[in-house]
């Protein structure tokens, strides 16, 4: 299969395609999480109305096979952007989608005078992996907190 590939900002006319995507990617080892359809949903549309909360989804042959959502996080010295997640529908995993999702995304967040990208994985799941062969660094000075409240 050739794979042509497209990256372009998410739109409200892709949520249903990525919730499905979201789903079952999530549906699956070594996640296997089960998520309600609407609230995933709701969670995606708020990738679509900013220039804050900003989103790409990756198109092959005009199909959607993958998408990325994240934050613009201010700061004094320079912003930086948060990934959320990002997704790539399970028949089109380990063919460099994921790769290319990145690589063009990070183009785009230069333009807009981003030079950083920081996420969140577990240690134990083939996502860090894939971040840590995509450029990506741990921070070792840095600890991932939470606060119930």
């Amino acid at each position: 299969m050739k794979i042509r590939l497209l990256v372009r900002n998410i739109s409200k006319e892709d949520i249903e395609n990525c919730t499905n995507i979201f789903i079952d990617a999530y549906s699956k080892e070594p996640w296997n999480e089960s998520h309600d359809y609407e609230k995933v949903k709701e969670f995606l549309n708020k990738f679509t109305s900013d220039n804050t909360n900003i989103g790409w989804v990756i198109l092959n042959k005009g199909q959607i096979v993958g998408f990325m959502v994240g934050t613009i996080i201010p700061s004094i010295e320079k912003d930086y952007f948060r990934i959320e997640d990002i997704c790539v529908r399970s028949d089109m995993q380990r063919k460099g989608i994921g790769r290319e999702l990145i690589r063009r995304t990070a183009l785009e967040l230069r333009s807009k005078n981003i030079d950083s990208i920081i996420l969140n994985t577990i240690k134990d799941f083939p996502a860090y992996r894939f971040y840590l062969n995509n450029g990506f660094r741990e921070i070792e000075s840095s600890s991932t907190m939470l606060l119930d409240i």
